[in-house]
């Protein structure tokens, strides 16, 4: 009998290398790389200059979507249980698409895009990565 209750893994794995390392606060739209661990705290690079990456037909932060522009950030120490709270992302930087750098120049510009259901493991295999 389902009781309505939800049962969480007592602790989820927080990764810190890509491209398993991005994660988003949804609700205040700030986007998030963690790059350490040490303690209970996150040592992560919040994005600073963010934007919806399309805004027609709906603003795609609805859907967890942004358009970042990747030389302006801060270092933002987090608690484990705050990040563990966030959704995880992917990162695709477009600059290393082919035909993107045209559009952007010489701004290092990328798409945070949530992944809007449950993911406790890693988004992408090693055999992923590597291909």
């Amino acid at each position: 009998m389902d009781d309505g209750r939800l049962f969480l893994p007592s602790e989820i794995t927080i990764y810190i290398k890509p491209p398993n390392n991005v994660y988003i606060n949804h609700r205040d739209h700030i986007c998030y790389e963690a790059v350490g661990v040490g303690g209970d705290q996150v040592k992560c690079i919040e994005y600073t200059r963010i934007a919806p990456f399309f805004e027609t037909p709906v603003d795609s932060t609805l859907i967890g979507c942004y358009k970042v522009h990747l030389s302006q950030w801060r270092f933002e120490y987090l608690p484990k249980s705050v990040v563990e709270k966030l959704r995880r992302g992917l990162k695709i930087n477009l600059n290393e698409m082919p035909g993107m750098a045209d559009q952007f120049g010489t701004a290092a510009v990328a798409v945070f895009m949530t992944i809007l259901h449950d993911q406790q493991d890693s988004l992408f295999s090693a055999a992923q990565i590597h291909s």
